[in-house]
């Protein structure tokens, strides 16, 4: 229960920090200003670097490169958003099979 409300929240948080920016300026800019500096890059690299392998998690926990596909897309297009939305779904047919097997 508590691992969902984190998530929740977690995603609650980021949405409207996406939308907060969203408002304030261009995307393209920001990503601009962010790669300018060597810190920036190295949060953009790390960022990726983490969402490969979300993405290779995803597709080892589907069994199947086509189920994968669309959370592919979603990691590439929202990042993070896609990440928790991810483990918010997994997380409940979790605690069903957990629930099952008992």
């Amino acid at each position: 229960m508590a691992f969902r409300v984190f998530c929740l929240l977690s995603l609650l948080g980021l949405l409207a920090s996406i939308v907060w920016a969203s408002l304030a300026g261009d995307v393209l800019a920001g990503l601009r200003y962010v790669a300018a500096d060597r810190w920036g890059v190295v949060t953009l690299a790390d960022l990726a670097v983490g969402l490969w392998f979300v993405g290779a998690w995803i597709a080892w926990r589907e069994g199947s490169i086509g189920r994968a596909i669309p959370w592919w897309l979603g990691l590439a297009l929202l990042g993070n958003v896609t990440t928790l939305v991810y483990l918010l779904w997994r997380g409940l047919g979790s605690r069903q099979a957990v629930a099952q097997q008992s």
